[in-house]
Order: C-alpha cells, then sequence, then structure tokens
C-alpha cells in the first residue's frame, strides 16, 4: 500500500509536528509513507524527517518564500505525483483545496483521498462564500478524519457531511518517548545562579495567532522574582511578546527558547507547564505536557477544555490573575501538585501515538 502525506510545509505547527512523529512508524509498519510539501523552509522538523532517509520527499518549490503554497501551478505538480499512490493523505489550508482540484488531472484510476481537520474554527467556516466552497471540496475527499468529536459536530453542523464521510481519531503522542527523557536543567539556560530560580514555568507553542503568550506574560507580574517563564516556539508574534516583556521589567525572568527539537527533555525539566491559547484542534502540546511527570494549566477553551477538564487545571481565557493564583497554589501545596499530576499522566495515557496508528492503517485498509 502506497501513501502519501501532503501539507504546505514542514513549519512549526503541531499538525507538521504530527508529520514527523508518525511517518516513521507508518513505514516500520510496512507501508510507503512518502510526503509532499509546496515549500521547502528548512525547519528543524523538516530537516529531521529528511535525516531519518525513511521516505521521499517531494519539495514542489525550492524557493525561500512562503507565497508559494498559494501557487496554483502547484496543482499540476500535485497531480503528476499523486497519480502513483494509493491513498492521499491530506492536511491544511491550501493542501485541501489543491489536492482535491488535482485530482481531476488524474487520468485512470485515481487515488483515495483522505483529509485530516486539525481546527474547530477557521475563517472559512463563518465565510458565507469560502464555506460553500469548502462544502464542495471536502465533498471530494472520501474519508475526513476528524480529531476530535467536537470537529465532527462542526462539520455536520456546517457542511452537512454525513456521518459515513467523517472518522474521529485522536490525535497521539510518543508517550514512551516523553518518558524516558533525560530532564533538562533550565536554570542552565537563564544564566542565572541556581539560588535565584525557584520556579520553573514553561508554554511549548507557536508564536501565531490564536495563541496567548501574553497572558502567561503578565501573569510573571503577580508571581514572586525567583519564578522564570520559559517559552518554546516561534513565529510573528514573538517579537510582540519579547517587547511586552521589556514594557513590564520581567525581561529577564523571560525566556525565549526559540524553536528546538529537545522538547521531551525541555518539559520534563520545568515544574510547571501552561498552555495559553484561545482556540485548539486537539493540542499535542497539551498531552505532552500531561505526559511529562509535571502538573499542567491551560486556558479554558474549545479544543482544551475537554482534554484537561477533571485532570489538569482550567483558568479563564486572558485572566493573568487566576493564572498566577493557579501557579502559586500549585507551588506551595505538595499534596494538590501530586495530585495534578497523577490525574495528568493517567489523562495522557489515552491518546498514546500507538492507538492513533493503529486505526488510521485500519482506515487505509479500508480505503483500498
Amino acid at each position: 500500500m502506497r501513501i502519501i502525506q501532503v501539507i504546505g510545509s514542514m513549519g512549526t505547527g503541531g499538525a507538521e509536528k504530527l508529520l514527523l512523529d508518525t511517518i516513521p512508524l507508518y513505514c516500520a509498519n510496512g507501508l510507503t509513507m512518502d510526503l509532499a510539501v509546496f515549500w521547502d523552509n528548512n525547519s528543524p522538523f523538516a530537516e529531521k524527517l529528511k535525516g531519518l532517509a525513511c521516505n521521499k520527499i517531494y519539495i514542489l518549490n525550492q524557493s525561500a518564500t512562503g507565497k508559494d503554497i498559494y501557487k496554483l501551478s502547484n496543482i499540476r505538480k500535485l497531480a503528476a505525483i499523486i497519480k502513483d499512490y494509493d491513498i492521499v493523505h491530506v492536511h491544511l489550508f491550501p493542501a485541501l483545496y489543491f489536492v482535491a482540484i488535482a485530482l481531476f488531472l488524474v487520468k485512470g484510476k485515481k487515488p483515495k483521498l483522505v483529509f485530516t481537520e486539525h481546527s474547530t474554527t477557521n475563517k472559512r467556516m463563518t465565510s458565507a462564500f469560502f464555506s460553500k466552497i469548502d462544502k464542495f471540496i471536502y465533498s471530494k475527499y472520501d474519508k475526513i478524519v476528524c480529531i476530535t468529536e467536537e470537529i465532527k459536530g462542526k462539520l455536520k453542523q456546517i457542511y452537512r457531511i454525513k456521518d459515513a464521510g467523517l472518522k474521529v481519531i485522536q490525535n497521539g503522542v510518543n508517550i514512551d518517548k516523553i518518558k524516558k527523557a533525560t530532564p533538562l536543567s533550565l536554570v542552565n539556560l537563564t544564566g542565572n545562579n541556581a539560588d535565584t530560580v525557584k520556579v520553573c514555568i514553561m508554554q511549548v507553542a507557536a508564536f501565531r495567532k490564536g495563541k496567548d503568550q501574553k497572558t502567561v506574560i503578565r501573569a510573571l507580574q503577580h508571581l514572586p522574582g525567583d519564578f522564570h517563564l520559559f517559552f518554546v516556539g516561534d513565529g510573528e508574534y514573538r517579537l510582540e511578546c519579547e517587547q511586552l516583556s521589556i514594557e513590564l521589567g520581567l525581561a529577564s525572568r523571560v525566556h525565549f527558547l526559540g524553536q528546538r527539537m529537545d522538547v521531551p527533555e525541555l518539559i520534563k525539566g520545568a515544574d510547571i507547564l501552561v498552555l495559553s491559547t484561545e482556540f485548539e484542534g486537539l493540542s499535542l502540546a497539551s498531552i505532552e505536557a500531561m505526559a511529562s511527570g509535571n502538573p499542567f494549566i491551560a486556558s479554558d477553551v474549545p479544543g482544551v477544555t475537554g482534554l484537561v477538564k477533571d485532570y489538569g487545571i482550567l483558568f479563564p481565557l486572558g485572566d493573568e490573575r487566576r493564572l498566577a493564583a493557579e501557579i502559586m497554589h500549585l507551588s506551595t501545596d505538595p499534596e494538590y501538585k501530586r495530585e495534578v499530576i497523577r490525574k495528568c499522566i493517567e489523562r495522557a495515557g489515552d491518546f498514546d501515538i500507538k492507538n492513533m496508528i493503529h486505526e488510521h492503517i485500519t482506515l487505509y485498509e479500508e480505503l483500498v
């Protein structure tokens, strides 16, 4: 069975990280699992996957600009590639549109199309014009994988997609890899003496629209001076967050680590993990955080509430004082902290990547 995954680029998002983690596992299970990207942005994810040499990677455009993702010429290039595969598994926009259109150019036997919907919301859903186009495009896919029941409900409500066209398969993380990771000392990354850093708070997320790192920075104002904050990730809003930490006089306590490939070691080296965000699909960063053996606090928002409620800790979106209070509670009540950690580890076990791999392979077999 020959399968190709298609995505715009291997940037810093959760869908991209998921491909990096899963493609080698699919190949280990005997599948031919190749990858097509519209733009080679030389991200750490892309470079690591290339280094594994476990699959073939097609790069549609060899340039230094992300605008190539939207080139209409990608449609013709995709058609020439996907004709040789049994299944084309697509992620994110505009790959969603381009692959569906490319299928019309494929002569003879056509591959089956699968699309994974990773988010509970996007601008197209609220547009009368684009929602109609979306409905047509979705109809060209043999199966739409929804990573949560909430997403499935949205697609049924907005696009009237029937149950037969939808399949819920939750994303997963490599629990074993996180368990075996050796904690990294974050104090060594601050340039401070160990005595001046008591609690290390960390958020792993790209700096882009929909994330809310600024609330975590503001929460630090209400915490003691030996509480330090670490951000893992990069993106267009990072500069704004760096500027905010300077304006609030927190620059020496807020550390921007950029995009890293040692996330398991980093999150295990933290004391408290946070995800401040406006919405999520199914947050892999949240699951990894809960599997780390540290307590996890997250915004009470769509895509997060159902995952974290009754296990980790939820706080109202944008409520910096409530977030600070929850961090202090965890830092001063060891018994409470141990109970939160126990529940988080229990919850993370529901999202082992092995389960996801098995369900996807079963779906592929059914389609062909």
